[in-house]
């Protein structure tokens, strides 16, 4: 495992110094696209997948079944992470009694530099869903996630970090 190198900062600069040095930080120079096998979970149905390299979707790699790319409202503005977060992300979105066909799954890869990405997951009344992001590579990685379940909805969600450096927002 390396070490995040950081800028140094100045005594008494205050919290807004120590945001700027992190962003500073993410500016690494993106690799080579990642070429390897991905980490997905083999499940007897296959659901919805999707891959983002650096937070943009790798249409090529995914396969998004019922989850919705496009804007998402899912930031408060006054916080200064989420205001690094843009509008486009990923949205999956349910409708009463519904589930997807298998498990979401969801890969992120980040090659280094800044990778800023919101999602929101709605389940309306009695709802269904299971999600797994995985998290591969190094960087600054910052989610903002949404999350809304009506009555009798269940989520089950879960994060799997898999980069050897960087840094995790989520």
């Amino acid at each position: 495992m390396s070490l995040l190198e950081l800028p140094p900062i100045e005594p008494k600069a205050g919290a807004g110094a120590i945001f700027r040095r992190c962003r500073k930080s993410s500016r690494g120079s993106p690799a080579e696209p990642f070429r390897k096998a991905l980490p997905w979970i083999d499940c007897a149905l296959e659901g919805p997948r999707l891959v983002f390299v650096d937070g943009k979707l790798a249409a090529d790699r995914s396969n998004p079944g019922t989850i919705e790319m496009g804007s998402v409202e899912a930031g408060p503005a006054d916080h200064a992470l989420a205001r690094l977060v843009g509008p486009e992300g990923w949205k999956l979105k349910l409708g009463r009694d519904h589930a997807p066909q298998g498990l979401v799954q969801i890969v992120h890869i980040s090659t280094g530099g800044a990778d800023h990405l919101p999602a929101e997951i709605e389940l309306d009344v009695d709802a269904q869903a299971s999600v797994v992001e995985t998290y591969i590579g190094g960087g600054w990685i910052n989610r903002l996630t949404r999350i809304t379940l009506f009555r009798g909805a269940r989520l089950m969600l879960s994060r799997r970090l898999l980069g050897d450096s960087g840094t995790a927002d989520m």
